[in-house]
């Protein structure tokens, strides 16, 4: 039943054509909670365990076309993996606030994935800015201070001459 629902609503959405609307292959899929009349008005949210993994990756990049729809769109975590990531987050704006001011190095961005904290930073000093990628785990820097230190690059090189 539930899976009819979820096909139906793929099927019926202009903006998704990024998968064929029949190829769509669930294991099965459920209602979180138990049903209430107090909270019949209220949908329950539903849980889709999809057949092949690159399809659920598709639906879930493309998850925002649903922003302006009564649908949402989301990876559902445990609430450890949650804790984990909101710590990342964290860690992420604080990385960046820290090399505001440095001459060398910029944080361009931070994204959490995997329960990693991937940094984006760019080398100043370069005629052509070069970009950097550095990938923490959680262990390595939840909870510790100045575990942000960006790599010995070419500019700081230079500049302590």
């Amino acid at each position: 039943m539930l899976q009819k629902t979820v096909k139906t609503l793929w099927r019926n959405s202009p903006s998704l054509d990024v998968l064929p609307r029949e190829d769509i292959w669930i294991d099965r899929a459920h209602r979180l909670g138990r049903w209430t009349p107090q909270c019949a008005s209220k949908p329950r949210p539903i849980i889709v365990k999809f057949s092949y993994y690159k399809q659920k990756e598709k639906i879930l990049q493309n998850g925002f076309k649903f922003r302006n729809s009564h649908v949402n769109v989301s990876e559902d975590f445990s609430k450890e993996t949650l804790h984990v990531h909101r710590e990342l987050r964290k860690c992420g704006h604080e990385a960046k606030e820290n090399m505001r001011n440095d001459p060398f190095f910029d944080v361009k961005m931070f994204k959490v994935t995997y329960r990693r904290l991937v940094v984006t930073y760019v080398n100043k000093i370069e005629p052509t800015p070069k970009t950097f990628v550095k990938t923490f785990a959680p262990e390595d820097i939840i909870g510790r201070d100045n575990w942000f230190i960006p790599p010995q690059g070419h500019g700081q090189a230079n500049a302590s001459v």
